[in-house]
């Protein structure tokens, strides 16, 4: 028996797996694009678009990564502040 995949049937079967795939594919392409990178505050302020003042108050915050000689790690303080919006 031979599978047909008309270009209808492959989209729709890509509609119905997208949703399922996205978080997987969004961590997978994250990794991939953008490395992680250990930042000072000041450099961690000026990224996230906030006052140096506003960084030491989210550092203040239960479960903010900890830093690791004085730097903060850009993929740990993105999945902290992507956890804590929800």
């Amino acid at each position: 028996m031979q599978l047909i995949l008309t270009p209808e049937v492959a989209e729709e079967i890509a509609r119905q797996l997208l949703p399922a795939l996205q978080p997987a594919i969004r961590k997978v392409l994250i990794s991939e694009l953008y490395p992680d990178t250990l930042l000072d505050k000041k450099s961690l302020a000026q990224q996230l678009n906030i006052s140096p003042n506003t960084l030491n108050e989210l550092i203040q915050m239960k479960g903010f990564p900890k830093s690791i000689k004085s730097k903060f790690s850009r993929k740990s303080v993105d999945k902290w502040l992507e956890e804590a919006s929800r």
